[in-house]
């Protein structure tokens, strides 16, 4: 949701044009970034508590943590096949992609 929440701001922040000088730019690009790239990692943090609440086995922590980067994987293909990334303003298509990696992942 954090991802959601930064692209959000790089929109009001940034923008079509803009004399925002190059670093907050980039600065600002590497949160969104950053953001976009924490629910990777998310099974993994949350791992060691889900198997302490509910007595999961190493096979289902594997298989949480597989299912998404798994997802991940697929979006990314899925991005690829239908072109999205030259269809899509580039600002949006990176608020949608982080959008539905957060819905995704929240779901899990």
């Amino acid at each position: 949701m954090g991802a959601f929440l930064l692209a959000i701001l790089a929109r009001i922040v940034l923008p079509e044009r803009t004399d925002v000088s190059r670093r907050a730019s980039l600065t600002l690009l590497l949160l969104c970034e950053v953001a976009g790239m924490a629910p990777w990692f998310s099974a993994s943090a949350v791992a060691p508590f889900l198997q302490a609440q509910h007595a999961l086995s190493g096979f289902q922590q594997a298989l949480l943590t597989s299912s998404v980067q798994l997802g991940f994987a697929a979006g990314t293909l899925i991005s690829a096949a239908l072109g999205l990334a030259d269809r899509l303003e580039p600002r949006r298509f990176f608020a949608l992609a982080a959008t539905s990696a957060a819905a995704f992942t929240t779901a899990l």
